[in-house]
Protein backbone atom coordinates (compact mmCIF):
# COMPACT_ATOMS: atom_id res chain seq x y z
CA UNK A 1 0.00 0.00 0.00
CA UNK A 2 1.12 3.62 -0.67
CA UNK A 3 0.52 5.84 2.04
CA UNK A 4 1.77 9.21 2.83
CA UNK A 5 3.47 9.93 6.46
CA UNK A 6 4.16 13.80 5.13
CA UNK A 7 3.71 15.64 1.75
CA UNK A 8 6.82 13.96 0.72
CA UNK A 9 7.31 10.43 2.42
CA UNK A 10 6.18 6.99 0.69
CA UNK A 11 6.26 3.50 1.50
CA UNK A 12 6.47 0.82 -0.64
CA UNK A 13 5.21 -2.85 -0.35
CA UNK A 14 7.72 -4.90 -2.27
CA UNK A 15 5.98 -8.75 -2.65
CA UNK A 16 7.88 -11.64 -3.53
CA UNK A 17 7.09 -14.87 -5.55
CA UNK A 18 7.94 -18.00 -3.38
CA UNK A 19 8.13 -19.61 -6.47
CA UNK A 20 9.79 -17.53 -8.54
CA UNK A 21 12.92 -17.08 -5.51
CA UNK A 22 13.32 -20.47 -5.35
CA UNK A 23 16.69 -21.17 -7.37
CA UNK A 24 18.01 -18.62 -4.67
CA UNK A 25 18.91 -19.31 -0.89
CA UNK A 26 16.82 -16.80 0.86
CA UNK A 27 19.67 -15.02 2.54
CA UNK A 28 20.75 -14.02 -0.39
CA UNK A 29 17.39 -12.67 -1.37
CA UNK A 30 17.31 -11.08 1.79
CA UNK A 31 20.83 -9.71 1.65
CA UNK A 32 20.08 -8.46 -2.33
CA UNK A 33 16.50 -6.63 -1.28
CA UNK A 34 18.08 -4.83 1.85
CA UNK A 35 20.60 -3.27 -0.39
CA UNK A 36 18.55 -2.31 -3.75
CA UNK A 37 15.67 -0.84 -0.93
CA UNK A 38 18.34 1.29 0.65
CA UNK A 39 19.13 2.01 -2.71
CA UNK A 40 15.52 3.36 -2.74
CA UNK A 41 14.77 5.11 0.26
CA UNK A 42 18.47 6.96 0.51
CA UNK A 43 18.33 10.70 0.58
CA UNK A 44 14.77 11.24 1.10
CA UNK A 45 11.95 10.24 3.68
CA UNK A 46 10.32 7.31 1.67
CA UNK A 47 10.22 3.85 3.27
CA UNK A 48 9.83 0.13 2.08
CA UNK A 49 9.56 -3.45 3.21
CA UNK A 50 9.61 -6.68 1.30
CA UNK A 51 7.34 -9.85 2.00
CA UNK A 52 7.58 -13.58 0.30
CA UNK A 53 3.92 -15.13 -0.90
CA UNK A 54 3.18 -18.05 -2.93
CA UNK A 55 1.51 -17.32 -6.64
CA UNK A 56 -2.10 -17.21 -5.16
CA UNK A 57 -1.14 -15.53 -1.67
CA UNK A 58 0.89 -12.30 -3.42
CA UNK A 59 -2.04 -11.72 -6.12
CA UNK A 60 -3.97 -11.80 -2.77
CA UNK A 61 -2.39 -9.32 -1.26
CA UNK A 62 -2.10 -6.94 -4.25
CA UNK A 63 -5.93 -7.33 -4.09
CA UNK A 64 -6.12 -6.49 -0.81
CA UNK A 65 -3.64 -3.49 -0.96
CA UNK A 66 -0.57 -4.98 0.67
CA UNK A 67 1.67 -5.19 -1.76
CA UNK A 68 2.46 -2.53 -3.93
CA UNK A 69 5.70 -3.81 -6.44
CA UNK A 70 5.43 -7.28 -7.27
CA UNK A 71 7.75 -9.75 -9.01
CA UNK A 72 7.05 -13.09 -10.46
CA UNK A 73 7.03 -15.71 -12.94
CA UNK A 74 4.77 -14.58 -16.17
CA UNK A 75 2.48 -17.57 -16.21
CA UNK A 76 1.68 -16.75 -12.12
CA UNK A 77 0.33 -13.49 -13.53
CA UNK A 78 -1.85 -15.08 -16.20
CA UNK A 79 -3.49 -17.37 -14.60
CA UNK A 80 -3.61 -15.61 -10.73
CA UNK A 81 -4.33 -11.90 -11.46
CA UNK A 82 -6.31 -9.54 -13.19
CA UNK A 83 -3.50 -8.08 -15.68
CA UNK A 84 -5.93 -5.12 -16.04
CA UNK A 85 -4.56 -3.74 -13.08
CA UNK A 86 -0.87 -4.02 -13.38
CA UNK A 87 1.37 -1.59 -14.41
CA UNK A 88 5.02 -1.70 -16.24
CA UNK A 89 8.04 -1.73 -14.25
CA UNK A 90 10.70 -3.35 -13.89
CA UNK A 91 13.08 -6.47 -13.25
CA UNK A 92 16.39 -8.35 -13.14
CA UNK A 93 16.86 -10.15 -16.10
CA UNK A 94 18.70 -10.70 -19.65
CA UNK A 95 19.46 -7.29 -21.87
CA UNK A 96 17.98 -9.31 -24.73
CA UNK A 97 14.79 -11.05 -23.17
CA UNK A 98 14.97 -13.19 -26.14
CA UNK A 99 17.44 -15.09 -24.23
CA UNK A 100 15.16 -16.27 -21.43
CA UNK A 101 12.66 -18.02 -23.93
CA UNK A 102 11.97 -21.51 -23.55
CA UNK A 103 13.38 -23.95 -26.11
CA UNK A 104 12.80 -27.30 -26.45
CA UNK A 105 16.09 -29.17 -26.81
CA UNK A 106 16.28 -32.56 -28.56
CA UNK A 107 19.29 -34.89 -29.67
CA UNK A 108 20.91 -34.79 -33.18
CA UNK A 109 18.86 -37.20 -35.07
CA UNK A 110 15.49 -37.07 -33.99
CA UNK A 111 12.96 -34.96 -34.88
CA UNK A 112 10.41 -32.90 -33.34
CA UNK A 113 7.59 -35.50 -35.08
CA UNK A 114 9.32 -38.31 -33.60
CA UNK A 115 9.26 -36.79 -29.74
CA UNK A 116 6.06 -36.21 -29.76
CA UNK A 117 4.95 -39.57 -30.81
CA UNK A 118 6.92 -41.37 -27.85
CA UNK A 119 5.09 -42.96 -25.33
CA UNK A 120 6.14 -41.86 -21.44
CA UNK A 121 8.50 -39.57 -22.58
CA UNK A 122 11.32 -38.21 -20.18
CA UNK A 123 11.58 -34.18 -20.25
CA UNK A 124 14.23 -32.21 -18.33
CA UNK A 125 14.04 -29.11 -16.86
CA UNK A 126 14.06 -26.62 -13.93
CA UNK A 127 12.47 -27.49 -11.02
CA UNK A 128 8.96 -26.32 -10.22
CA UNK A 129 9.26 -24.95 -13.58
CA UNK A 130 5.29 -24.54 -14.56
CA UNK A 131 5.72 -23.11 -17.73
CA UNK A 132 7.93 -25.48 -18.95
CA UNK A 133 5.40 -27.80 -18.29
CA UNK A 134 2.35 -26.59 -19.48
CA UNK A 135 4.15 -25.96 -22.54
CA UNK A 136 5.53 -29.84 -22.65
CA UNK A 137 1.86 -30.72 -22.08
CA UNK A 138 0.51 -28.54 -24.51
CA UNK A 139 2.80 -29.54 -27.54
CA UNK A 140 1.50 -33.30 -26.91
CA UNK A 141 -2.14 -32.10 -26.55
CA UNK A 142 -1.99 -30.48 -29.58
CA UNK A 143 -0.09 -33.69 -31.28
CA UNK A 144 -3.20 -35.70 -29.87
CA UNK A 145 -0.54 -38.35 -28.30
CA UNK A 146 -2.22 -38.79 -25.01
CA UNK A 147 0.49 -39.88 -23.29
CA UNK A 148 1.66 -38.86 -19.81
CA UNK A 149 5.02 -36.68 -19.51
CA UNK A 150 7.58 -37.56 -16.65
CA UNK A 151 9.26 -34.29 -15.90
CA UNK A 152 12.93 -34.84 -14.87
CA UNK A 153 13.26 -31.97 -12.65
CA UNK A 154 16.89 -30.41 -11.91
CA UNK A 155 18.03 -27.39 -9.82
CA UNK A 156 18.87 -25.65 -12.66
CA UNK A 157 18.62 -25.12 -16.50
CA UNK A 158 22.24 -26.31 -16.78
CA UNK A 159 21.43 -29.39 -15.35
CA UNK A 160 18.60 -29.93 -17.04
CA UNK A 161 20.30 -29.60 -20.11
CA UNK A 162 23.36 -32.27 -18.72
CA UNK A 163 20.98 -34.72 -18.36
CA UNK A 164 19.64 -35.14 -22.06
CA UNK A 165 23.31 -34.72 -22.99
CA UNK A 166 24.04 -37.79 -20.51
CA UNK A 167 20.82 -39.73 -22.38
CA UNK A 168 19.22 -39.57 -18.56
CA UNK A 169 16.02 -37.89 -20.59
CA UNK A 170 14.04 -37.41 -23.71
CA UNK A 171 14.35 -33.80 -24.34
CA UNK A 172 14.66 -30.83 -22.30
CA UNK A 173 13.26 -27.74 -22.33
CA UNK A 174 15.09 -24.76 -20.63
CA UNK A 175 15.97 -20.97 -21.65
CA UNK A 176 18.11 -20.35 -25.16
CA UNK A 177 20.82 -18.71 -22.93
CA UNK A 178 21.39 -22.25 -21.20
CA UNK A 179 21.94 -23.86 -24.66
CA UNK A 180 24.24 -20.71 -25.83
CA UNK A 181 26.09 -21.23 -22.75
CA UNK A 182 26.38 -24.89 -22.25
CA UNK A 183 27.62 -25.55 -26.02
CA UNK A 184 30.26 -22.30 -25.53
CA UNK A 185 31.57 -24.31 -22.18
CA UNK A 186 31.46 -27.77 -23.42
CA UNK A 187 30.97 -27.71 -27.95
CA UNK A 188 30.44 -31.50 -27.70
CA UNK A 189 26.46 -30.62 -26.43
CA UNK A 190 26.13 -28.15 -29.78
CA UNK A 191 27.14 -31.42 -31.69
CA UNK A 192 24.91 -33.99 -29.29
CA UNK A 193 22.04 -31.66 -29.36
CA UNK A 194 20.09 -29.28 -31.07
CA UNK A 195 17.22 -26.50 -30.73
CA UNK A 196 14.15 -28.44 -32.26
CA UNK A 197 11.65 -25.49 -31.28
CA UNK A 198 12.20 -22.19 -29.73
CA UNK A 199 9.26 -20.11 -28.35
CA UNK A 200 8.17 -16.15 -27.47
CA UNK A 201 7.52 -17.31 -24.02
CA UNK A 202 9.79 -15.47 -21.83
CA UNK A 203 10.65 -18.04 -18.77
CA UNK A 204 12.17 -15.09 -16.60
CA UNK A 205 10.91 -13.09 -13.72
CA UNK A 206 8.46 -10.09 -14.17
CA UNK A 207 8.34 -6.76 -12.15
CA UNK A 208 5.00 -5.02 -11.88
CA UNK A 209 3.56 -2.08 -9.98
CA UNK A 210 -0.45 -2.11 -9.14
CA UNK A 211 -3.01 0.37 -9.54
CA UNK A 212 -2.92 1.46 -6.16
CA UNK A 213 0.96 3.07 -6.74
CA UNK A 214 0.98 6.96 -7.50
CA UNK A 215 2.57 7.07 -10.96
CA UNK A 216 5.39 9.60 -10.34
CA UNK A 217 6.18 7.42 -7.22
CA UNK A 218 6.52 4.51 -9.54
CA UNK A 219 8.75 6.43 -11.69
CA UNK A 220 10.70 7.25 -9.58
CA UNK A 221 11.06 3.92 -8.16
CA UNK A 222 11.36 2.68 -11.86
CA UNK A 223 14.59 4.87 -12.47
CA UNK A 224 16.18 4.34 -9.15
CA UNK A 225 16.00 0.86 -9.65
CA UNK A 226 17.41 0.83 -13.45
CA UNK A 227 20.52 3.07 -12.09
CA UNK A 228 21.58 -0.10 -9.61
CA UNK A 229 22.88 -0.93 -13.15
CA UNK A 230 25.58 1.50 -13.03
CA UNK A 231 26.78 1.60 -9.72
CA UNK A 232 28.53 -0.78 -7.67
CA UNK A 233 26.62 -2.06 -4.67
CA UNK A 234 23.70 -2.32 -7.60
CA UNK A 235 25.93 -4.73 -9.51
CA UNK A 236 26.75 -6.84 -6.39
CA UNK A 237 22.69 -7.02 -6.08
CA UNK A 238 22.55 -8.74 -9.41
CA UNK A 239 25.49 -10.79 -8.90
CA UNK A 240 23.42 -12.40 -6.08
CA UNK A 241 20.55 -12.98 -8.40
CA UNK A 242 22.82 -14.14 -10.80
CA UNK A 243 21.50 -11.73 -13.17
CA UNK A 244 22.65 -9.59 -16.35
CA UNK A 245 21.17 -6.16 -15.53
CA UNK A 246 17.67 -4.51 -14.34
CA UNK A 247 15.26 -3.82 -17.32
CA UNK A 248 12.02 -2.93 -17.83
CA UNK A 249 9.15 -5.32 -18.06
CA UNK A 250 5.62 -4.70 -19.77
CA UNK A 251 2.44 -6.61 -18.92
CA UNK A 252 2.32 -6.59 -23.01
CA UNK A 253 4.90 -9.20 -22.57
CA UNK A 254 2.59 -11.38 -21.22
CA UNK A 255 0.40 -12.08 -24.46
CA UNK A 256 2.47 -15.13 -25.77
CA UNK A 257 1.83 -17.06 -21.97
CA UNK A 258 -1.68 -15.91 -21.46
CA UNK A 259 -2.28 -17.00 -25.48
CA UNK A 260 -0.61 -20.32 -24.36
CA UNK A 261 -2.64 -20.64 -21.07
CA UNK A 262 -6.01 -20.07 -22.89
CA UNK A 263 -4.95 -23.05 -25.63
CA UNK A 264 -3.88 -25.11 -23.64
CA UNK A 265 -7.46 -25.15 -21.33
CA UNK A 266 -9.28 -24.99 -24.61
CA UNK A 267 -7.35 -28.19 -26.03
CA UNK A 268 -7.71 -29.85 -22.03
CA UNK A 269 -11.52 -29.25 -22.46
CA UNK A 270 -12.00 -30.84 -26.02
CA UNK A 271 -10.06 -33.72 -24.95
CA UNK A 272 -12.49 -34.13 -21.69
CA UNK A 273 -15.28 -34.30 -23.75
CA UNK A 274 -14.31 -36.98 -26.06
CA UNK A 275 -13.14 -39.07 -23.43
Amino acid sequence: MIYATNVYAKHLEVGYSSEAMQQFSAKDVTIATNVWLQQLVADSNNTATFSFYSDKGLAKAAKDGKADYLSAYGLAYVKYFDLSKLHDAFSGGSADRRDENLILVLPQGMTKKQFLKLQHPKVAMLKGNQLAKLYTNYIFLKSKNHTKVKFDEQRTNYRALLNLFFHKADAAVVMKKTFAFASELNPQIAKSLYIAKKTNLCDGNFGFFTSRVNPAFAKEIKDLSLSLNHTKKGRQVLDIFRTEAVIVTKVSQLKPIEDLYHNYLKLKKKEEKHK
